[in-house]
């Protein structure tokens, strides 16, 4: 940022991601398709950050994950489309695959961390209604016998000693990024999310040698999403390749 200038975060018009050619999918696969962006939108720079959003309306069976990208000179990208059912699936040319959404600010780094269990103490009793009518009451009544297993905010998260992640990068690293700079209005929210993570110990301080930024994004609601921005880890991270299971075997 220029000194005597300031910026917010902002969302550009959303730009829609489309199918360049026709593509097919055994089932049970994956494989990288690419998109290219479709229609009059707003001049972006290469290489800004944005966020792309899967479209909820893709053939059924297709999966397509969120993530963080860059801005592409020749607008096109590649994006993973994995096929969960048990058949072969056409995806058509310019089929909307997604949208993106451009991320001006980035900041900060967080590392992860166990959560306790805390009672609900108080709660409206939950009452079913998009079921048969022979199935609301019994089913109502299950829930509200154990509530206590749904968490309806972020500080009544459980958690697992059971399990622990690693992540193999092969003794390369570490991965050290700055964080982005941000407006006072911008460190503020960021603040505030930071501490709604630690007051419900889903992060920590800590001292490392590995950073990675955090991207701050607006959602269409106007609240703000928190995300930490792991690509240049990802880069050096060993592949866990291994096929998808079954349905029909698992089940």
């Amino acid at each position: 940022l220029e000194m005597g200038k300031t910026s917010s975060i902002f969302r550009v018009q959303e730009m829609a991601v489309m199918a360049v050619k026709k593509t097919t999918l055994p089932r049970q696969t994956s494989l990288v398709a690419v998109g290219q962006l479709k229609g009059s939108f707003p001049y972006s720079p290469p290489n800004l950050a944005f966020i792309f959003t899967p479209s909820e309306n893709l053939p059924d069976g297709i999966y397509i994950e969120e993530f963080i990208g860059k801005v592409s000179g020749d607008v096109a990208y590649n994006i993973i489309v994995e096929n969960h059912s048990l058949q072969q699936v056409t995806i058509p040319r310019n089929t909307k695959l997604g949208i993106i959404e451009i991320v001006h600010q980035v900041i900060g780094k967080v590392a992860l961390n166990t959560s306790e269990v805390k009672p609900i103490e108080s709660r409206e009793p939950i009452v079913i209604s998009e079921v048969n009518p022979e199935f609301q009451a019994p089913l109502s009544q299950l829930l509200n016998d154990f509530h206590n297993l749904f968490a309806s905010k972020d500080s009544e998260l459980g958690n697992t000693i059971l399990i622990k992640h690693t992540i193999d990068t092969e003794g390369r690293g570490p991965i050290r990024q700055r964080p982005y700079r941000v407006t006072n209005n911008q460190r503020k929210l960021l603040e505030d999310k930071v501490q709604e993570m630690l007051d419900a110990k889903v992060i920590r301080y800590s001292q490392s040698p590995w950073a990675s930024p955090v991207v701050l994004v607006e959602k269409k609601n106007g609240e703000v999403r928190f995300f930490v921005d792991y690509r240049k880890l990802n880069s050096i991270t060993k592949k866990d390749s291994f096929p998808m299971p079954r349905i029909d075997e698992t089940l």
